[in-house]
């Protein structure tokens, strides 16, 4: 199973919803864990849209040489006229080998806190019984005492962005 872009975005909507139900201090373990569900979703986002760290600016006596951190100025290159390259840092290292497909809690459990793709339900999984979930290693337990299968969460796509998300 792949997430897209799309379904991470919605998935986070859906977190800070939920999230919104809950007072952070009598319901102080639960707004927790969701606020650190957020988080993992939104470090899958930002590993899959690399920005540009600097521009190359690629014409004339100054080409390959003049290079800049400001987006304002790359900007202005290109505005008049000038061909600019952006600059991204190394891609992230891949992920190594998951097992496919749900994964039974009665059967194993993750080895390491963390946020996972979560099921609740015997019946054949849907979208609506899936969500993320937080895996808490030192007291061997889930967030949600229902969760019946689990699988890691996808790795961000290789070979980087190859769209143009500035606009």
């Amino acid at each position: 199973m792949t997430l897209t872009t799309e379904q991470l975005k919605a998935l986070l909507d859906e977190l800070k919803s939920w999230q919104y139900g809950y007072d952070p201090v009598d319901d102080k373990e639960q707004f927790d864990m969701l606020a650190t569900a957020e988080w993992a979703v939104i470090e899958l986002l930002a590993n899959r849209e690399a920005q540009p760290v600097a521009w190359r600016h690629d014409d004339g006596p100054f080409a390959g040489i003049a290079i800049t951190r400001a987006k304002s100025v790359a900007d202005s290159w290109i505005a008049k006229g000038w061909t600019v390259t952006p600059l991204y840092t190394a891609p992230p290292a891949p992920a190594p080998a998951v097992q496919d497909g749900w994964i039974p809690c009665s059967e194993q459990t993750p080895v390491a806190d963390g946020a996972y793709w979560c099921w609740f339900g015997k019946e054949k999984p849907s979208v609506i019984q899936q969500r993320v979930c937080i895996w808490n290693d030192r007291n061997h337990e889930w967030c949600d005492s229902s969760v019946t299968h689990w699988m890691p969460l996808p790795a961000a796509p290789d070979g980087g962005n190859d769209h143009d998300t500035r606009r």
